[in-house]
């Protein structure tokens, strides 16, 4: 499973991908849709990893 922080590496790549001087508008505006869909899951993926830690502690303390 991808972690929160994959995704914020591969957000953060796409979106230097995206400022590159050298490539047209369609590329760069792909690259900063695919950035902010990563940044999107990076907090879904937190949440949920939350989510386990808790579960996990609670079973734990459950025995």
């Amino acid at each position: 499973m991808v972690t929160s922080d994959q995704c914020r590496t591969y957000s953060n790549e796409h979106k230097v991908l995206g400022i590159a001087a050298d490539i047209s508008i369609q590329r760069a505006t792909a690259h900063m849709g695919i950035s902010r869909s990563w940044t999107l899951l990076a907090s879904e993926m937190k949440r949920l990893e939350a989510v386990i830690d808790e579960e996990v502690t609670t079973a734990q303390q459950n025995g």
